[in-house]
């Protein structure tokens, strides 16, 4: 199916093409998920396929383009710093473990891996089974409302305008996620944390189409996932900055400057 066009000039787009398909459904909850962690880390410890074509997938992915990295001594200097006082400040429970469960994750420039360079994830959950997030600055493209709907089988013939895309990570490209603001209730969300509500369910955006939805919404394909202890050590080790997450700055639309000013919000001047 065509009419969703890749971004042409979005700096964070780790796309080349995109095209759309048939889009199959994923059951709501987590427990799907958290059994490809281990297999599918920040760590490298299983291999990233760069294309993707399932049939039951609505994107597929050409390529990767990788963002610049930051060289200056005193960024990168200053980003070890705050991740150290973050680290440590960070509440920890009886195991130990610092949770970051309704936060950001913003990589700092000494991240070697090229599909996390600049990013920054919200964490929808983290606890010592494991870490899920969804990227936020990452567009895969855009298209209208009505024919993205037409993929789970919902007729919408009053919907209008385009939806935007995002990359929430390289763990199952195809599996959909939508984070929206809590002025509507939804049924069945993963997450509900400081008025940001994060859900598997097209209902948002059915919603959406008959114009009573949320009045924002982040719909988003894959998702970052860790083991249990790979994020904490992720983050002891100078990966990761901590930074709150707020609904300003994961609903703007503004993808390229993000990363700054997440950097910003977590401490680093850049």
């Amino acid at each position: 199916m065509k009419g969703f066009t890749p971004p042409a000039s979005d700096q964070n787009s780790i796309v080349k093409g995109v095209s759309l398909a048939a889009i199959s459904r994923f059951p709501p909850g987590k427990s799907r998920l958290f059994a490809h962690l281990c297999r599918h880390s920040l760590a490298g410890r299983s291999r990233f396929v760069q294309a993707f074509a399932f049939p039951h997938l609505f994107v597929t992915i050409g390529g990767m383009a990788i963002s610049r990295v930051i060289s200056r001594s005193l960024v990168l200097a200053a980003f070890l710093l705050a991740a150290a006082f973050i680290t440590s400040a960070a509440p920890a429970n009886e195991t130990g473990y610092d949770y970051v469960g309704g936060r950001l994750l913003v990589a700092s420039p000494r991240l070697a891996d090229p599909r996390f360079a600049h990013a920054v994830i919200y964490m929808v959950d983290h606890d010592r089974s494991g870490a899920l997030g969804l990227m936020i600055n990452r567009g895969l493209g855009s298209g209208p409302l009505g024919k993205f709907l037409k993929g789970f089988g919902i007729i919408e013939p009053e919907a209008t305008g385009n939806i935007r895309l995002l990359s929430g990570g390289p763990v199952e490209p195809g599996a959909l996620f939508i984070i929206h603001s809590g002025d509507f209730k939804g049924v069945s969300p993963l997450s509900t944390r400081g008025g940001i509500v994060v859900t598997r369910r097209v209902d948002a955006l059915t919603a959406l189409a008959r114009g009573n939805g949320p009045a924002s919404a982040l719909v988003i394909l894959g998702y970052a996932g860790w083991g249990p202890g790979q994020l904490e050590e992720e983050i002891r080790n100078g990966n990761w900055l901590i930074a709150p997450a707020t609904k300003a700055l994961i609903f703007d639309r503004q993808l390229a400057t993000k990363w700054e000013r997440a950097s910003e919000m977590a401490g680093v001047e850049l």
